[in-house]
């Protein structure tokens, strides 16, 4: 039974695609942004926040690379990576919302994670003998 799948690794994009359907939200999150390069105590939070994303995410990612389902990647780096798709995303569908639709963006996102995380493919038994 697979333990982990990119889909369940990526919970922080479900959480982005609910507050995409809130548009006050979007343009709060943007603004804290900007108060936190001024704010050091905003920006402390933020990055908190950000931390604890990543820990959440690196967890996932390492049991998915346990189980085999991933490939070896440091899950410190593929949760950065993670929210970096994630945000990215959000920001573009957030100035941009005809670009399409919110749907399509998490089929895109989960695509894109699953060729990231995917686990090499086994040698081809004739490249092994040849190789």
């Amino acid at each position: 039974m697979l333990l982990v799948s990119p889909r369940i690794a990526t919970r922080g994009w479900a959480l982005a695609t609910q507050a995409l359907s809130h548009p006050s939200w979007a343009v709060s999150h943007l603004s804290n942004f900007n108060e936190a390069l001024h704010d050091r105590n905003l920006g402390r939070l933020n990055r908190r926040a950000y931390a604890r994303a990543r820990r959440l995410l690196a967890r996932s990612v390492a049991r998915g690379t346990a189980a085999g389902a991933f490939r070896q990647v440091p899950p410190d780096e593929a949760a950065a990576v993670i929210l970096a798709l994630t945000d990215g995303l959000s920001l573009q569908l957030t100035f941009d919302p005809d670009l399409m639709p919110v749907g399509r963006a998490v089929r895109l996102a989960e695509e894109a994670l699953v060729a990231f995380l995917a686990p090499p493919a086994p040698p081809d038994e004739g490249e092994s003998r040849h190789g």
